[in-house]
């Protein structure tokens, strides 16, 4: 039996699938389903974490301003009693009392400004004029005989707002005021003397830089440069270099800015120019250095036509072997921005133009750029890169470089790995894969995961969090089916091409843009409505479309078909592979082309060449050919298919060009898809297993989909990934395009010869195993096994970001919920606050505690009940609603809701007096309980139970005993535990007399006892499919699934106090 696994790798799942290569029978198949790894998830966590470290510290400052004040005398009553503005003013001119003296520096420690030590990013400011270095700009310019309280008085008399974007100010200019309140002040108050004004300098002024990272030596974070290593010991490491990485061969070294000039040239010889050829021949060391001297280092970028013209070549020369974009599918050539960038820098400053001439200090400039983004940190290092210019050519040097925003990120390699290759890539033809394999570095690089019986996943690849989850899982499942089956015989591979849903998204929204544009088009040109009216068939649609491109003539003989033609006779044409598909391993529109029917049939599975030498052709070669280059000069063809028409190798005979064929079609060359395959590769060359792995293009499976009639319905369920597998399993082995060009399958699964027309007999199917495979797949879906990674890790989100305010109302506590400067709402937030404050005037605070302001808020939406916001045309006329004559109303709080499950983080918040608490808890798991009548309850167990001991989270048992006995729960010694949930637990039930299985998601509403399901096969199409009260259903079994989707029935566990593995 020669056993081949089929895996079509995706975004959030695993299809793979067994088959036998000798009979065509389906083994086995499956679907791994996973959450796909969001890197914006960890971005916003990442995000949401500085911001709560921002706010710690923001509270510790003023709680350490609060404490000085009161050490040196000055009462806080004045704080929230004084307008700030007006204490600042006051104590610039005269005297104060201490309390509004208090008032004005607690304020100016509050608003400290900024220091902006970092150069914005042109695309991110452009010419906004709310950008924060434009907005400080002009700031500064009106500072220059006022301080930042007298502009902002100014401001708001004028009606303007004193807080936002247009009113950004300097730390500096906040000091600056805050020495001279302190020196007018020192002369009414002998309490401040130079240590007070010290101080009070340094709070507004002192700042953690952001390259310094959180935490320190004597507080090791795993987020911050010093962290517990290990062996138990603080180890530091700059922030730079614990984001950026190390090298793939080299671990010791760092990864070389992606933008430097060795990087670029390391990419442009062993990616573009070392395996192009020009009419069969490879470049030379002369070619490429020409190429580098003359376009690269004068700014310009190499092209096909560029080379063509420095060899003295024609553009129908035969160009072979260059890298394609793969959104644009045109020829895609190194850029060298870094380059160009230090270019333009050297031009625009008139800087020494030795500098360009300077490899390792252009990588050296590229460097610093890439890691240091801070002024400081950059004018440090590059005056010491510099030293050897005269001063003042130096600190020209440093102010020109230390603005660029334009460099970022790392390559994949060090500048040692690199340096290691170069010579060899300038003088000869290949790549840094042969290269590093001769080096014996590729070996060596694997021989570490290749130390077991199972294959391990490559940390060191590079890839996206999607990228990497989906292998992962992958190579889980391998060694699954190699413990299950034995070694294979071969593993074929197929991997999303989108790098995550959000791309896909984009790309399906961008075709169905494209697809509307192009349908209107000939809906005008066809003089209907819409295409709809038409009820055309596909092979229409695209006839259209190509057409279009061909200028509505037959690609062979260059004889007319209209659109009208395609509409009302459509036997009249066929849609023609340019090289037959079973040799070029291309569907896609590239290999396609429309010709009359005649000339279908006369072609046959010929190429345009040989078909222009037999006595059937249309015209001449000639003629042909001058039609072909005329459609791509103009644009209309893309180079791709202009090469396939005009190919004139002979592609049956060929083994190279077939080759060619399958390397530049079939294979998927990704680095991505590369990375796994090596890994694959190494791990069975090391272990002497004959495994062959082979990865191919996503199109490709597409193609075969299309003519075995599997597309319809494809994506309601998730069965579709495991035939896919199984399609890519058998595209690896069988010759199946050789089988479509002799048959076709009709969509009830019957087997017709395209020849005669006949059905075949289940005779004549049977001796064929591509049959027999095609006959099985068709009615496989009901046999394929699904497997949910189950969620169990501790490091997730518990709860929603929002930390809510409480207050007690009538013996229960409630959050508070806020209305944030309400002379500027939005018109339906202004109508929200207007219909609260008519029907519930008491769920406002302040209808307790200032009952008279509460009157005026009530009698404005009177007086002003035709404005959109009643608050904005009051400030209009008499400005801000005053409290107790004198304290302006910016915000208005309320009671929100009854606070039901929550987490008290009051601890962090010292000194606040009423609670402050997490909503929307998040359960890791719930425990599911039975009494002897058969009743379930459950409880949820958050995150925030579990306390890290030794290696294990172990649960908070009285937290938990405490939520078994709340009045929503009562969970007493009735109730017997039964087993846990965790995320994507697979469970069953019966309910109305059906047993029903479902996937586990989570704690939908712990005080109404509701949980989320979801099905096992299928996305839930709507919310309410998913919610399920245990207290509703009866006989619950709980199951075990491994990665192949194979089950194991759990009746009951063992309860248990950690969280599991």
């Amino acid at each position: 039996m020669a056993k081949i696994l089929g895996l079509d790798i995706g975004i959030s799942s695993v299809g793979w699938g067994i088959i036998d290569d000798e009979t065509g029978e389906i083994i086995d198949a499956g679907v791994r389903i996973f959450e796909e790894a969001q890197r914006n998830a960890n971005e916003e966590r990442r995000s949401f974490r500085g911001t709560r470290r921002l706010i710690r510290r923001r509270v510790h400052r003023l709680e350490r301003a609060k404490q000085l004040l009161e050490q040196y005398g000055f009462p806080l009553d004045g704080i929230g009693k004084y307008d700030p503005y007006l204490a600042r003013y006051h104590a610039i001119y005269g005297e104060v009392s201490k309390e509004e003296l208090a008032a004005a520096l607690y304020h100016l420690i509050k608003r400290r400004g900024t220091t902006l030590d970092y150069p914005e990013d042109d695309e991110n400011t452009g010419d906004n004029e709310l950008s924060t270095k434009a907005q400080i700009a002009k700031n500064r310019e009106l500072l220059k005989d006022k301080y930042i309280c007298e502009l902002q008085l100014i401001r708001r008399k004028n009606g303007e707002r004193i807080r936002g974007p247009h009113n950004r100010f300097r730390t500096e200019d906040y000091a600056k005021e805050a020495y001279a309140i302190l020196n007018m002040q020192r002369q009414y108050h002998p309490e401040i003397d130079d240590a007070f004004i010290e101080s009070i300098i340094s709070l507004i002024k002192t700042r953690r830089e952001y390259y310094e990272g959180p935490g320190s030596e004597k507080s090791p974070t795993p987020y911050g440069r010093f962290f517990i290593n290990e062996h138990g010991e603080i180890e530091e490491i700059s922030m730079i270099n614990k984001m950026r990485g190390f090298c793939t061969y080299f671990p010791e070294e760092p990864r070389i800015a992606k933008m430097s000039v060795t990087a670029d040239l390391f990419n442009m010889l062993s990616n573009d120019l070392n395996k192009l050829q020009l009419d069969g021949e490879y470049l030379t060391y002369e070619d490429k250095k020409y190429l580098f001297e003359n376009l690269i280092k004068k700014g310009k970028n190499i092209t096909i036509k560029q080379i063509l013209k420095y060899k003295g070549l024609s553009e129908d020369t035969d160009v072979r072997g260059f890298r394609i974009n793969m959104k644009t599918g045109k020829p895609e050539f190194t850029k060298f921005e870094g380059f160009k960038e230090i270019r333009k820098i050297v031009n625009n400053h008139h800087l020494p133009e030795e500098i360009l001439d300077d490899i390792d200090l252009m990588d050296e400039i590229a460097e610093i750029l890439t890691a240091e983004k801070s002024y400081q940190r950059r004018e440090e290092q590059l005056n010491r890169l510099f030293k050897d210019f005269d001063e003042e050519t130096r600190e020209k040097m440093v102010d020109a470089f230390k603005e660029s925003t334009a460099f970022k990120g790392y390559h994949s390699l060090s500048k040692k790995a690199i340096q290691l290759l170069l010579d060899d890539l300038w003088h000869t033809n290949k790549n840094q894969m042969e290269l590093f394999a001769e080096l014996g570095l590729e070996q060596k690089r694997y021989a570490n995961l290749a130390n077991s019986k199972n294959i391990k996943f490559d940390d060191t690849v590079i890839l996206s969090t999607v990228a990497k989850r989906a292998h992962r899982e992958a190579i889980k499942i391998v060694n699954a089916v190699r413990k299950k089956y034995g070694e294979l015989d071969a593993i074929v591979i197929e991997t999303a091409r989108e790098k995550n849903s959000e791309e896909k998204k984009l790309l399906e929204k961008q075709f169905q843009r494209e697809i509307g544009k192009f349908e209107k088009e000939m809906a005008e040109l066809l003089g209907v409505k819409s295409l709809a009216e038409l009820n055309l068939n596909s092979k229409q649609m695209l006839a259209l479309k190509l057409l279009k491109q061909q200028d509505w003539k037959s690609i062979y003989s260059g004889k007319s078909i209209t659109a009208q033609d395609v509409v009302n006779n459509p036997y009249m044409f066929e849609i023609d592979h340019i090289i037959p598909i079973s040799i070029s391993f291309d569907d896609s529109q590239n290999n396609k082309v429309v010709c009359l029917h005649g000339e279908n049939q006369d072609k046959g599975q010929m190429t345009p060449y040989q078909y222009f030498q037999t006595q059937k052709r249309p015209r001449s070669f000639e003629e042909f050919r001058a039609e072909v280059l005329r459609l791509y000069e103009g644009g209309s063809i893309s180079q791709k298919k202009k090469d396939y028409l005009l190919e004139m190798r002979d592609v049956k005979h060929n083994e190279e060009l077939q080759r060619e064929f399958i390397n530049r079609n079939l294979v998927d060359t990704r680095y991505a898809m590369r990375s796994l395959s090596m890994n694959l590769r190494s791990f069975f060359k090391m272990n002497n297993i004959d495994t062959k792995v082979l990865s191919i293009r996503g199109s490709f499976t597409a193609a075969l989909r299309r003519r075995a009639r599997f597309d319809k319905e494809r994506e309601e369920t998730y069965a579709h990934h495991a035939i896919d597998a199984l399609i890519v399993a058998a595209i690896g082995r069988m010759r199946i395009f050789d089988f479509f060009s002799t048959f076709d399958m009709d969509e009830s699964g019957a087997i017709v010869d395209r020849e005669t027309g006949e059905i075949l007999s289940e005779e004549e199917m049977f001796d064929n195993k591509f049959i027999q495979f095609l006959r099985s797949l068709r009615h496989y879906e009901s046999k394929v096994k699904y497997s949910h990674k189950v969620d169990r890790k501790p490091n997730r989100t518990i709860s929603d970001q929002t930390i809510y305010a409480t207050r007690e109302k009538d013996g229960e506590m409630y959050t508070i919920g806020k209305y944030k400067d309400i002379y500027n709402l939005d018109r339906q937030k202004a109508k929200d606050l207007v219909d609260k404050l008519k029907k519930r005037p008491e769920d406002f605070l302040v209808a307790k505690h200032n009952p008279d302001v509460l009157e005026k808020l009530l009698k404005i939406i009177e007086d002003y009940n035709n404005e959109p916001n009643p608050f904005a045309a009051y400030y209009q006329d008499h400005g801000y609603i005053l409290k107790d004559g004198k304290i302006p109303v910016k915000h208005l709080r309320y009671y929100r809701e009854r606070l039901g499950v929550h987490l008290d983080i009051s601890h962090k918040y010292p000194g606040t007096r009423n609670q402050v608490v997490l909503k929307s808890i998040k359960s890791v798991r719930i425990d599911l309980y039975r009494n002897d009548e058969g009743k379930y309850k459950y409880i949820g167990v958050p995150y925030h139970w579990f306390k890290k001991d030794g290696n294990r989270y172990v649960l908070d048992m009285k937290k938990y005993n405490e939520e078994k006995a709340k009045s929503y729960k009562k969970i007493d010694d009735s109730y017997e535990f039964q087993f846990s949930l965790y995320k994507n637990d697979l469970f069953s039930f019966e309910k109305d007399g059906e047993r029903h299985f479902r996937i586990f998601r989570g704690d939908n509403n712990p005080r109404q006892n509701k949980i989320e399901v979801d099905y096992v096969w299928k996305k839930k199409a709507q919310q309410k499919e998913g919610i399920l009260a245990p207290s509703t259903i009866s006989n619950v079994i709980k199951y075990n699934v491994d990665v192949l989707g194979n089950t194991y029935l759990i009746e009951k566990e063992n309860f248990k106090n950690y969280l599991q593995n």
